[in-house]
């Protein structure tokens, strides 16, 4: 479940805004549960802290409502990935980003992200 998590937010990063990325689809082709692996960390956090940084980026610079305390809190994330020190720190951080991020300010059409 944890590989399927990682997977889809590299999907929808690269896909964001307004199209479908496919399994490795996305120009390092790290989207794919296979790449899950504790023998690609280094990888895993590049690809899933650069992703996250797709979507905050999106939001502070879309979404004029949001307080400085609140872009912070999103900036930590990339800096809270490179500091996961295994497969399981990484997908808590992509499971807490899911909650408090893509849920709250994203939603899906048809597979297609956009901001609310």
């Amino acid at each position: 479940m944890e590989a399927l998590k990682y997977e889809t937010l590299v999907r929808s990063a690269f896909g964001y805004p307004g199209k479908k990325v496919e399994r490795s689809g996305d120009p390092a082709q790290m989207a794919d549960t296979a790449t899950y692996s504790l023998g690609d960390l280094t990888r895993i956090k590049i690809a899933t802290g650069y992703s996250m940084e797709i979507f905050t980026t999106a939001i502070k610079n879309n979404k004029s409502e949001v307080l400085q305390k609140e872009k912070k809190r999103l900036d930590k994330f990339a800096n809270r990935i490179l500091k996961a020190k295994n497969l399981e720190e990484i997908s808590n951080l992509i499971e807490e980003f899911n909650n408090t991020v893509i849920n709250y300010y994203y939603e899906f059409n048809d597979g297609i992200m956009t901001l609310k």
